[in-house]
């Protein structure tokens, strides 16, 4: 979700913007009430695809650059975003109109979400409340570049190939024994998906240079469509297999099998790859949007939950509980095209929030 520039030069490679736009898409349908097999689609996917993506994009420099890069663009919009929707949900909508759930106390009202922004744990806790649970992806973030950029320092390529291994053979042990560490969840989760974004990474040096043509003849795009095809009908054995076996593989979730959550993450991020390629270009409002999902990973709750609030008020329609796939996908429209409110807000008044220095 940062930047996105090509090997070689500033400009923006279009089908990385449009893949992530088909991810955060996937994001916020799946923050709705819909079937669990269309979630548990989702979850086969979507996390690896994004720290892929952020992968493609990561340049080392060195380790106080690195982390100072990574501290303005994306510690900085989490706290901001965090504490927004503190102010315009949590506490006057959520907090204030359930006292059945929420005590009338210091704890309750400043420091559990003082403690949820420290955290990042993406659920609430005996002792920490997340107000909007789609940012616990940029702590994460910053803590799995933090280990790339200490791994990347290491000037010995040998040693540095080394550790590389021995943190992808102990993101699997982690994975099979479960392990979690209460409010140091976040380190566990980065050592998890710090394979996915070296994997992106390494496909970036060897790879990338082969995905740059922006006018795709014939002949090429009828290979992508075969590729598209592929991918989907494994990531559907995938799921059909797991289905069979009553097994539900989630990579951050610590689910079923490695195997099987790596076999599905490989083709749905390969399905989404392809079919951007195919896409190529859009409108100038899609562009717009796949090039800020920063801001839309941060405000999609909010403005989903203010819309189920005046579904209900102004129109009977209850879709607290169970919402169909097909409204789902017009909800998550309208939602997309309402985050660019937010966004053209924050670009022109205060674009250091997502850790621009100008307006673009």
């Amino acid at each position: 979700m940062e930047n996105n520039v090509s090997v070689n030069t500033k400009k923006r490679i279009d089908w990385l913007d449009i893949a992530k736009l088909l991810g955060i898409f996937c994001v916020i349908m799946a923050h709705q009430p819909i079937n669990q097999d269309v979630i548990f689609i989702y979850n086969g996917f979507a996390i690896p695809l994004f720290f892929f993506l952020c992968g493609i994009t990561t340049s080392n420099k060195s380790i106080k650059i690195d982390i100072e890069k990574s501290a303005r663009t994306i510690l900085v919009p989490y706290v901001c975003f965090f504490i927004i929707s503190y102010l315009v949900w949590w506490f006057p909508i959520e907090f204030l109109r359930h006292p059945e759930l929420w005590e009338r106390s210091f704890k309750e009202i400043v420091l559990k979400p003082f403690l949820g922004l420290l955290v990042g744990f993406a659920g609430n806790t005996s002792y920490s409340t997340m107000v909007n649970s789609p940012l616990w992806f940029l702590p994460c973030l910053f803590w799995t570049k933090a280990v790339d950029s200490l791994i990347s320092a290491i000037k010995n390529k040998t040693v540095r190939r080394i550790i590389i291994a021995f943190v992808f053979v102990l993101s699997v042990i982690l994975f099979k024994i479960k392990l979690n560490l209460g409010p140091f969840v976040l380190l566990v989760q980065a050592i998890l998906l710090y394979p996915i974004l070296e994997c992106g990474k390494i496909f970036k040096k060897y790879f990338l240079k082969y995905f740059m043509d922006e006018n795709l003849s014939l002949k090429k795009r009828f290979i992508i469509f075969v590729e598209l095809v592929i991918s989907v009908a494994l990531f559907c054995l995938r799921t059909y297999i797991e289905k069979r076996l009553n097994i539900v593989s989630i990579y951050m979730g610590l689910q079923g099998s490695w195997l099987q959550c790596l076999f599905g993450a490989v083709s749905g991020v390969w399905a989404i790859i392809s079919l951007s390629r195919l896409i190529g270009h859009a409108p100038k409002v899609i562009m717009t949007l796949s090039q800020n999902t920063l801001i839309i990973l941060g405000f999609h709750i909010i403005i989903y939950l203010y819309l189920i609030i005046l579904l209900e008020k102004f129109f009977n329609i209850n879709f607290r509980t169970y919402i169909p796939l097909g409204y789902s996908f017009i909800l998550t429209t309208v939602v997309l095209f309402l985050c660019l409110i937010p966004i053209n807000l924050i670009k022109r008044f205060c674009p250091w929030m997502i850790g621009s220095k100008k307006v673009k």
